[in-house]
């Protein structure tokens, strides 16, 4: 079974302190429940943006927006269709935690699965992982635009003994009993470095700990986006998750390493979240138009 290394900090402790406290908050502040519907859609509008356009989806915020509210069925381009995707996984995530639906295996299968619909038709229930590649050609992530490796990860062979201990660890005691901010930043990453599909990795990760927040009532009622503040500072996101490891999983990824780095961005990007959360609700005015790109 996967088993996560890391040691408390004192700046994890205030930083959780700090996201405690902005939940007990929002259980307080009165807010006509016509705001909270409507910040709730925002949010839900912005994690598709910014989840999308992390992977390089192009479409601007309003773009997305007028995406969603067209007609189910409707046709369009790749990158409209990969919007309407993490729509679904998105609305499928709230229907699976108001379910307590376990977050297994079989979960993370059926996340990709609405992620990576590509074509019109029957949709698969559950997403097989990544094959073996053509002689000469390696499975790597690499820079979108320089094209250089920037990571390797683990041999095809390995990927589902890998996802068994993984899936074993996110339903045990001891995830359980882990605070439930460092238990989705630990799954986001694990699932990042497992990288089990041939594509949409990164969205099913970001999903999965929106999941595992969601179910222990750390999204703030669903009124914050954290792929928003991911988006926001890309180069710091990207350069979190890498920890200053070599490229390949091989080389120390497998141990696994000290995910404290990871977890500390995490908690301080889901700090300003929720804070943001806080000052928006005493305000009284959520705002997508503002900085819609």
């Amino acid at each position: 079974m996967f088993k996560p290394r890391f040691g408390y900090t004192h700046q994890m402790v205030k930083l959780l302190l700090r996201i405690e406290q902005a939940r007990a908050l929002v259980e307080y502040i009165a807010v006509p429940p016509d705001l909270i519907q409507t910040m709730r859609r925002e949010a839900k509008v912005k994690s598709v943006r910014y989840s999308t356009g992390i992977e390089g989806n192009p479409l601007s915020l309003l773009e997305v927006q007028a995406v969603i509210q067209k007609p189910r069925g409707c046709k369009g381009s790749a990158a409209q269709q990969e919007v309407r995707n993490y729509w679904n996984c998105l609305t499928f995530i709230d229907k699976a935690q108001r379910r307590h639906v376990p977050p297994n295996e079989a979960f993370i299968r059926r996340l990709h699965a609405m992620i990576a619909v590509r074509n019109a038709g029957r949709r698969q229930k559950s997403s097989a992982y990544r094959g073996s590649m053509p002689p000469g050609m390696l499975f790597a992530v690499r820079d979108s635009e320089t094209g250089a490796i920037e990571y390797i990860p683990p041999c095809y062979e390995d990927v589902p003994p890998l996802m068994r201990g993984f899936s074993a660890w996110l339903v045990s005691d001891a995830s359980g009993q882990l605070p439930t901010p460092i238990r989705a930043a630990i799954a986001e990453w694990q699932l990042l470095t497992i990288h089990p599909f041939s594509d949409g990795n990164g969205r099913t990760a970001r999903a999965l700990a929106t999941y595992l927040l969601a179910a222990d009532g750390y999204d703030l009622k669903g009124l914050y986006s954290l792929e928003e503040y991911h988006w926001r500072d890309l180069p710091r996101y990207y350069s979190s998750l890498q920890m200053n490891l070599l490229p390949h999983y091989y080389d120390g990824r497998n141990d696994p390493p000290d995910l404290a780095p990871w977890i500390i961005y995490f908690l301080e990007t889901m700090t300003q979240a929720c804070e943001q959360v806080i000052s928006t609700l005493a305000r009284g005015r959520p705002g997508l138009a503002s900085g819609a790109k």
